[in-house]
């Protein structure tokens, strides 16, 4: 595993490989689920805090790590966690969060892979409709993280296709389906094993194809 906990003091640090620490959860406590939103577009932040706020009313302690394709709509994303009521940190303002932190927003650039390492489950982002094309999915299977995409993923079809013939993701239709799949996932550790599993082991059969396909699309898209 790549992702890592570490232990300081009475509390549990889950961190990346850098150290750095983004959400605490007590040593004596079950270790909170995070639920990654990965380079997200307008409208999938608001459905992963509806979903993150149904599962912690099912008792589940979910974490929300949102990492937004573009920095720059941090203003719009602090809007709405202003007129939410979990706790929220701003990546921008300082590194580290404070302890039981809910919600972390990381409107930073070029972080993505670094942070991502301490997520239990990945949502895709730009793949829930209105959104379309889809973001790459291949750091996430890279790093052992189960996969959820919406519907559209256009822009990365083949690599869609055999990331869910491997087993290593799922793709849902709508909002609705989403929350179902993130609230199976999240009572079934085994599962995730099992996708994560997958994932490193197509990373490994595909290291360098898939990274020149996804490259190639980038760079004709002009998303970089």
């Amino acid at each position: 595993k790549k992702r890592k906990k570490t232990f300081m003091g009475n509390t549990t640090k889950k961190t990346n490989q850098m150290g750095e620490r983004c959400f605490d959860s007590p040593s004596n406590q079950p270790q909170p689920f995070i639920l990654l939103g990965s380079s997200t577009w307008p409208g999938e932040e608001q459905i992963l805090l509806k979903i993150q706020s149904q599962l912690i009313n099912d008792g589940t302690d979910c974490r929300l790590l949102l990492v937004p394709r573009h920095a720059e709509r941090a203003p719009e994303i602090t809007s709405q966690l202003k007129q939410q009521p979990l706790s929220w940190h701003q990546r921008s303002t300082q590194k580290s969060a404070p302890e039981e932190v809910r919600i972390y927003l990381a409107d930073t650039t070029g972080e993505l892979a670094r942070l991502a390492q301490i997520a239990d489950l990945a949502f895709i982002g730009k793949s829930m409709p209105p959104n379309d094309g889809g973001q790459t999915p291949i750091e996430a299977a890279g790093l052992g993280i189960p996969i959820l995409m919406g519907p559209n993923m256009s822009n990365f079809k083949e690599v869609t296709r055999s990331l869910l013939r491997s087993g290593a993701a799922r793709t849902v239709e709508n909002e609705q389906a989403l929350e179902m799949n993130v609230k199976e996932l999240a009572g079934n550790s085994k599962t995730r094993e099992s996708m994560s599993k997958a994932g490193l082991a197509w990373h490994k059969r595909n290291r360098g194809s898939s990274q020149r396909i996804a490259s190639g699309i980038i760079s004709k898209l002009n998303l970089r």
